[in-house]
């Protein structure tokens, strides 16, 4: 017989995508926030079932206020999940930290941005994809600012690592 056992994370994380998308393509400002809220009610049942939230939990729960330059609300569902000061990325995977870096750009917290791009670069997390974000929503020079400085940072943690 074929029994159906609890669903795992992936397939919250599924349903918390499928609402995510929901709230980005609705088309009036009621169908959004049915979906939010759904998205939300999932979230709840995820963990009450016993299921962390993952690193794909963020990024999904925070793509549509990411690109809403919404980088407060990003930040709190962050630190609600995983905890850390701003911009932690520690538990984040590569591309769940660029959600958390769009948010940033897009909010024009330029600061946090900042913050985020260290972070990436000393968890080894700072890929193409961040520097061309980087660049898509500064001045170059900024970009190229922001990034010397924090390769700067990641090769001065190295060495410590290696002299230790």
């Amino acid at each position: 017989s074929n029994t159906t056992c609890m669903p795992d994370s992936a397939v919250y994380n599924l349903l918390l995508l499928a609402y995510g998308r929901k709230a980005i393509k609705a088309q009036t400002r009621a169908e959004a926030r049915d979906a939010k809220r759904s998205q939300r009610d999932w979230l709840r049942k995820m963990v009450a079932a016993g299921y962390e939230p993952t690193s794909s939990t963020f990024e999904i729960m925070c793509t549509e206020p990411a690109l809403a330059g919404d980088w407060r609300k990003v930040e709190d569902t962050r630190k609600k999940m995983f905890g850390g000061e701003l911009g932690c990325v520690e538990k984040l995977t590569a591309k769940a930290s660029l959600t958390l870096l769009q948010a940033h750009l897009i909010g024009g917290n330029r600061p946090g941005a900042e913050v985020v791009v260290k972070n990436m670069a000393h968890n080894d997390k700072l890929e193409p994809k961040a520097v061309r974000l980087l660049e898509r929503h500064l001045p170059r020079a900024e970009a190229l600012s922001m990034l010397d400085a924090s390769a700067a940072g990641a090769t001065k943690k190295k060495n410590q690592n290696q002299a230790s």
